[in-house]
């Protein structure tokens, strides 16, 4: 059957549309984030596993493009941006919600995050 996409607001700058996986494990999306936007802030509570499909965005580690698998771990705290020269779609699998960090949060993770050696 065919599923037609619901993209729904997730954000000012994020879209997302879930998926039908035909299982429980994983929510399965879509992710849309508006050329050279920034998503909030926020941290994983679960595993989650990404695919770039169209664009590139980036975050405080790396630039991600077509084709690069991603997996978060829970406890990572990342902000991802959208490149400049277009949307970016990314296919993801999450095992758990992310939450947001908060204000407070924000101002102190710059001391706190370990870079892996």
């Amino acid at each position: 059957a065919n599923h037609p996409l619901t993209w729904r607001r997730s954000t000012k700058n994020l879209r997302s549309a879930s998926l039908v996986a035909n299982q429980d494990q994983y929510a399965v999306s879509l992710q849309k984030i508006r050329a050279g936007s920034q998503v909030p802030e926020h941290e994983h509570l679960g595993d989650e596993m990404t695919v770039v499909l169209k664009g590139s965005f980036s975050d405080e580690s790396s630039v991600y493009s077509e084709g690069d698998f991603i997996i978060r771990k829970p406890g990572d705290v990342h902000q991802p941006m959208g490149a400049k020269n277009g949307e970016c779609i990314c296919l993801s699998a999450q095992e758990a919600p992310i939450r947001l960090t908060s204000l407070f949060g924000f101002f102190l993770n710059p001391w706190l995050r370990v870079n892996p050696s």
